[in-house]
């Protein structure tokens, strides 16, 4: 806690620790960290409470990005700031808060230095409330990912299914559907 005192001198954090200590974390990373490159915040078991970034949270510099056991960040001001993102993990997102396609893709069409990208959902959902979701709003965007090389989507085929034909991604060599967990995936 006392190092993240000195905002100013903290470019990497790299946190696996119980979610009420977590969330103290969570709770004192609420400014700009103006040199941060990497972050992963992770509770190292499942938990019954979602976490949630605080939406003061800026980090222009950050280029890692992993969050496990988290609400989806997406559609949060950190991606108009930290536009330079190169690896982008999103694990076990809380039922509650699955993106929409359309927030994921126009979210995802800020980051153009993506090279990594990894979405996974902590329960399933079911098919049927998925096509519901997007017969009520139909995904109406495209976004292109001229650096994207891996793609992993883990737990709703339905969601991928429903994301790629609106996805152009030139350079990708891996997209697997049903991924084991990579810890790795963000080093």
């Amino acid at each position: 806690m006392l190092a993240l005192q000195h905002r100013d001198r903290v470019c990497r954090i790299s946190l696996e620790i119980p979610a009420p200590s977590l969330q103290k974390v969570i709770t004192a990373i609420n400014d700009e960290f103006p040199i941060l490159e990497h972050l992963y915040l992770a509770p190292p078991t499942k938990h019954n409470t979602h976490l949630i970034l605080p939406s003061t949270f800026q980090a222009p510099q950050l280029r890692i990005l992993g969050l496990e056991h988290f609400a989806s960040p997406i559609g949060s001001s950190l991606f108009t700031t930290a536009v330079g993102l190169s690896a982008l993990s999103l694990r076990w997102i809380h039922p509650s808060a699955y993106p929409h396609p359309n927030q994921l893709l126009q979210t995802l069409s800020l980051l153009p230095h993506l090279k990594t990208f990894h979405i996974s959902f902590r329960s399933p959902v079911s098919k049927r409330d998925i096509e519901r979701q997007l017969l009520d709003t139909p995904i109406t965007t495209h976004v292109t990912l001229p650096n994207l090389h891996f793609f992993v989507s883990e737990g709703v085929s339905i969601y991928l299914e429903a994301l790629l034909p609106h996805m152009t991604t030139p350079l990708l060599e891996t997209l697997n559907g049903r991924a084991k967990p990579n810890r790795n995936l963000l080093d």
